[in-house]
């Protein structure tokens, strides 16, 4: 009773390691959906608002959930300790502060970067081609970070399923 015990036990443990090594591809795929959102709220609010931007950088980042309303929050904490009238520096700043150790990868990283720059600087016809341009690159990753999650995921799940059972096979 006790080997059966310890053979669920260990091909659990191996189900598992599969499932924690898939994770990651998942994450990009959620953070780059909800960066995605996030800025097309941005855009929605600036075009018909018309609300200072740190207005709304405080107010979409409060009613947000995860990495991208804590980005915003970063944004506008750096701009306020900093006093700082470049706000593409704390944008950039945020975007490797809140992003650095997250699934996302460094082209994605830059093109939220590269947003920042001019962000907020000029009239809506120029920041609805930024957003267009910010959104495409960001879709562009997103289908890519889909595709990516989609096999890899699978051969985690199978690798950590088949070391569990080859373990299991190993101690019989």
């Amino acid at each position: 009773m006790i080997k059966l015990i310890l053979y669920i036990a260990v091909l659990a443990g191996g189900m598992g390691a599969g499932y924690l090594a898939g994770r990651p591809f998942e994450n990009r795929v959620i953070h780059l959906d909800d960066l995605i959102l996030t800025l097309k709220t941005l855009q929605a609010e600036m075009e018909y608002r018309g609300d200072p931007l740190p207005v709304l950088l405080l107010r979409i980042g409060e009613s947000t959930e995860g990495k991208a309303g804590e980005f915003l929050l970063r944004v506008l904490t750096l701009i306020e300790e900093n006093n700082d009238s470049d706000f593409y520096k704390s944008w950039k700043r945020a975007v490797e502060e809140i992003y650095s150790e997250t699934a996302l990868k460094e082209d994605d990283r830059l093109i939220l970067s590269q947003t920042g720059i001019e962000l907020g600087k000029t009239d809506i016809g120029n920041q609805q081609a930024l957003f267009a341009h910010t959104f495409r690159g960001l879709e562009r990753q997103r289908k890519e970070a889909d595709e990516e999650r989609k096999s890899r995921v699978r051969v985690c799940r199978t690798l950590g399923t088949a070391s569990g059972v080859l373990a299991v096979i190993m101690l019989l």
